[in-house]
């Protein structure tokens, strides 16, 4: 039996005047259709909404009525809108396609792992590895997206409860992968913790953690990169080196 369409049609808003609460944007846009959806981010720090939010339609008519309306003006402001892309259940097979390029990408890694192991080279040196940490960790994510959605009807609280799960759990994901590959990846994961304006509350909050937590070379590997660096010893370089700042 096939599965329902979870179409949804929906406006992009945004310039909305600070001083407008939800109510008014749902009551505004109820005029050209059944308003099944408003959604209006607000920032946690500031108190504020963030100027923005997605009105679905209960059908294409509603959306077209609003689109034909030009300009949208709510408190004598003009607002932005523009239509958002219907929702539709993801393919199937392009999650058969992720697994098998990940599972390509494993048997790979695992061949010749062994051999790096044993001319004692460490993988995280290595760009490949990183890359294929990279990889994997892509699609998982992509994968855990979807599928998690399949037997949720798109809309309902349900289905919020387990987008925010989705989101927390990718971004520990992410934040996994930037503490295993360290180098460039911190620094992206900290500069992604940082886009509150652009990523899900989900994924800043647990990126933040790298700003202030994340992973410390040991002494070891400080050693290695001035010797192969410079040329020197760590003795010949600095008359004290503190292991632990003080």
């Amino acid at each position: 039996m096939a599965a329902p369409s979870r179409k949804v049609f929906e406006v992009f808003v945004s310039k909305i005047p600070w001083t407008v609460a939800s109510k008014e944007v749902r009551e505004y846009f109820g005029q050209f259709g059944h308003v099944k959806k408003c959604l209006l981010p607000f920032d946690k720090e500031t108190g504020f909404h963030r100027g923005f939010c997605w009105i679905g339609f209960s059908s294409e008519e509603g959306l077209q009525n609003a689109l034909q309306k030009d300009p949208h003006l709510i408190e004598g402001t003009k607002l932005q809108a523009r239509v958002q892309r219907s929702r539709t259940k993801a393919v199937p097979h392009m999650a058969g396609r992720l697994l098998k390029v990940s599972s390509v990408a494993a048997g790979v890694f695992a061949s010749s792992g062994f051999y790096l192991y044993n001319q004692k080279v460490d993988l995280n040196d290595l760009s490949i590895v990183r890359f294929g940490r990279a990889a994997a960790t892509t699609a998982v994510i992509s994968y855990d997206y979807l599928t998690a959605f399949r037997d949720v009807q798109y809309g309902t609280e349900k289905y919020w409860a387990l987008r925010s799960e989705v989101h927390r759990r990718s971004a520990e994901r992410l934040k996994d992968l930037c503490c295993a590959n360290r180098g460039t990846f911190i620094k992206v994961g900290q500069h992604l913790g940082a886009l509150d304006y652009l990523l899900p509350e989900e994924y800043t909050s647990t990126l933040k953690i790298l700003h202030s937590r994340a992973p410390q070379s040991s002494m070891e590997e400080i050693q290695q990169v001035i010797r192969e660096d410079l040329g020197k010893e760590l003795e010949q370089l600095f008359i004290s080196f503190e292991e632990k700042p003080q």
